[in-house]
Parts: C-alpha cells; sequence; structure tokens
C-alpha cells in the first residue's frame, strides 16, 4: 500500500487544517487536534505536579461522561502539557460533531471535587513512589523526556511537590488552573 502525504488546506496564524483521504478503509472519518497555549508560568515541580493532577483528575471525569461515545468508536485524548492544553478526538465524520459538542460541554462543567482530588492524588503519589521499580522500558521513556524537554522533572521531586502541597490550597489552585 503506498502512503501518501495529508494536504495542507488552510494555514492561518492561529491554526492549520489538513486533510487526508483513507484510501485503504475508505470510511469517513477524522481527526481533531485541538492545542491551547496557556500561561508561561516558571515552571517548578509544584507547577507541573499541579498540571499532571489536573489532566488526571480530567481523563477521570471524561471516562465515566464520554463511555456511550468510545463504545460507538469515537475516542479523545487529554494532555495538560509545561505551557499547554491538548485536545485530540477521532472517530467517524459523521458522529464526530454531536460527540465533540458533548466534550467540549462536559469539560466546561468539569469541576475539582476535594473527594476525587484525594484518590486521584493517591493514586499519582503511588505511581511516582513505584518509579523505581517500574519496567526499565518505562524508566527510559520518562528519563528520555526529561533530558530533551526543558522544565521536566523526576517523579521523586514530583511526588516531594505533591507530599508539601496543603490539600485545600490545592483543591482552589487547581480548579482556577482548570479555569484558565
Amino acid at each position: 500500500m503506498r502512503h501518501t502525504r495529508p494536504n495542507l488546506l488552510l494555514d492561518e496564524s492561529c491554526f492549520r487544517v489538513w486533510m487526508h483521504t483513507d484510501r485503504h478503509f475508505l470510511e469517513p472519518r477524522i481527526t481533531i487536534f485541538l492545542r491551547v497555549e496557556t500561561q508561561g508560568d516558571d515552571m517548578s515541580a509544584e507547577t507541573m505536579m499541579r498540571r499532571e493532577l489536573v489532566e488526571m483528575l480530567l481523563r477521570d471525569y471524561l471516562s465515566e461522561k464520554m463511555y456511550a461515545g468510545q463504545v460507538a468508536g469515537l475516542d479523545y485524548d487529554v494532555e495538560m502539557g509545561e505551557r499547554h492544553f491538548t485536545l485530540s478526538v477521532q472517530g467517524f465524520s459523521h458522529k464526530m460533531a454531536p460527540y465533540m459538542d458533548d466534550l467540549l460541554h462536559t469539560i466546561v462543567k468539569f469541576r475539582v471535587t476535594p473527594n476525587r482530588l484525594k484518590v486521584v492524588l493517591e493514586t499519582m503519589q503511588r505511581e511516582l513512589q513505584n518509579f523505581d521499580s517500574e519496567e526499565p522500558y518505562k524508566q527510559t521513556s520518562v528519563i528520555r523526556r526529561i533530558a530533551s524537554v526543558p522544565d521536566m522533572f523526576f517523579p521523586s521531586e514530583l511526588l516531594e511537590a505533591s507530599k508539601r502541597a496543603d490539600f485545600s490550597e490545592l483543591v482552589n489552585s487547581l480548579q482556577s488552573e482548570v479555569q484558565r
């Protein structure tokens, strides 16, 4: 099978639109990547830990709310990066508009609750604590990312930052992070 490159249809200062025709499966599929640049705070282990917590909380929240769409063959992913928020959505194009509408409305309604924060924070701390016992290939990918991406932190630094955080202050700061 011969692979072709996507065609650039629009190239604006704030967005680009690409199109690629699937000649193998002949299914009308669509993929949307939305990247929003966030404020350029000085990155610290505390800031990075809060961003990773927001990502984990949002994934946790969306997993139940968007389950029906995933069963129907639609999928999404969220990432809270160093200075950006990325949302990617994939699926059949005739189902994409209502799914995307539901997804965006669900994200807008998202609120950080103390009960879920406690559970997700404990999960994060356990994962960070267990980093040294992870498979070597997983450790290597994290270390490669630390070496190649500015303002990245070792799991031990993120773990310490999560232990120093005041829980009630964390609820408020995460909610303001989400609203940004």
